[in-house]
């Protein structure tokens, strides 16, 4: 959630809460205005909702479907994670999912998903395999390009 801002989501409607400025008196975005700003985009990119939208500490996220395939919506709540965005272009879905669509404020990201749990391999009896996939994508991310 983000600082100084908050919502109460019940079955896809928001209730926003009073906003308070931040410390330095600029305006914080609310919860509300970040689902409104996704509800936008599904709208503007013509994306289907493929789930229920969810938040983290710094995005607002929703399963869709972009040209009949399942993706990934993502609008970043915080400057540092839209600078990540430009990152996730560089890549080009070498060692982390591939934009599909972006603007600069928002992603549509190829759906990712498997088998394999890095945290369930390193748990169990695995850790060295699981270490060596962490060092192959770290490796691909920092190939030159």
């Amino acid at each position: 959630m983000l600082p100084f801002a908050s919502a109460t989501v019940r079955r896809g409607h928001v209730e926003p809460k009073r906003v308070r400025p931040a410390p330095d008196g600029r305006r914080v975005n609310s919860a509300y205005d970040d689902l409104e700003a996704v509800k936008r985009y599904r709208t503007d990119w013509r994306l289907k909702p493929a789930g229920d939208v969810f938040r983290t500490h710094s995005s607002v996220l929703q399963p869709v479907l972009f040209e009949g395939a399942r993706a990934m919506l993502k609008y970043p709540v915080g400057e540092e994670e839209r600078r990540g965005a430009a990152a996730m272009v560089y890549w080009a879905g070498e060692g982390a999912a591939k934009v599909l669509k972006g603007d600069g404020k928002a992603q549509v990201l190829e759906w990712v998903e498997g088998d394999i749990s890095l945290t369930a391999m390193a748990e169990g009896d695995q850790d060295d395999e699981a270490t060596a996939i962490l060092c192959e994508v770290a490796a691909a991310l920092h190939a030159p390009r």
